[in-house]
């Protein structure tokens, strides 16, 4: 269940951040839209209860469903996720591809750099080990953990299947950058509106980093 205090404290946070609701004139003397206010109130309460990540110590995804999930979505024909590891300085993922008669095994070191939430913008830093990975599998392996986390802590089905085609995933010398506003299954998502508030305007990734065998992701109110 969500803990009350934190979420009160999410909202009184955004209440100071939010601009003045509109007001109105009756005779000559200006009033809040009180009952405006307070269905506002009502559903950005509404919302905010429905992300995990708003909770002090946010939400953490387990190395077991992590793997679980990524041979889920990658193990196929030519591709084996054969580990991941998680502690407090790292991830450390295993990989075996294999062209024709020859198997490749792929070691990669990633660790998340502080998050961009004014750009929507989630950064790993990678390093690779023994035989290169191809990029475009690379980074859709490492922005799986980073998007699952995201769609964790706000409530929704965590680690969704990637598009084939993912502008969304930047990969510049050893940090891959995941556009979250660019994945299509968030972009409806993260547009949201409370009468004319977009939520994740105000809301977004605080924290995002491995521990001994999971991943923690905790949200929180941002400045403008």
């Amino acid at each position: 269940m969500f803990a009350f205090r934190p979420l009160c404290h999410a909202l009184t946070a955004l209440a100071l951040l939010l601009p003045a609701l509109p007001a109105q004139a009756e005779g000559g003397v200006v009033t809040v839209e009180k009952d405006r206010f307070i269905d506002f109130y009502l559903v950005l309460k509404d919302q905010l209860a429905r992300m995990p990540g708003l909770r002090g110590d946010g939400v953490t995804l387990s190395r077991a469903y992590l793997l679980d999930k990524l041979r889920e979505r990658f193990n196929k024909e030519g591709v084996e996720v054969r580990d991941l590891r998680l502690t407090p300085e790292k991830g450390t993922l295993e990989l075996v591809t294999t062209q024709g008669p020859i198997d490749a095994k792929h070691r990669i070191d990633f660790t998340f750099l502080p998050v961009d939430w004014a750009q929507r913008t989630v950064r790993l830093r990678f390093q690779q080990h023994s035989e290169p990975l191809n990029d475009g599998l690379l980074s859709q392996v490492l922005g799986t953990i980073a998007i699952g986390a995201f769609e964790t802590a706000t409530g929704r089905n965590g680690v969704k299947q990637l598009t084939e085609k993912h502008p969304y995933l930047m990969i510049n010398g050893d940090v891959l950058s995941v556009r979250m506003d660019q994945v299509p299954s968030l972009i409806p998502y993260l547009n949201t509106q409370i009468m004319g508030y977009k939520p994740f305007d105000y809301v977004g990734i605080k924290r995002l980093a491995t521990e001994q065998d999971q991943v923690r992701i905790v949200l929180a109110v941002q400045k403008k």
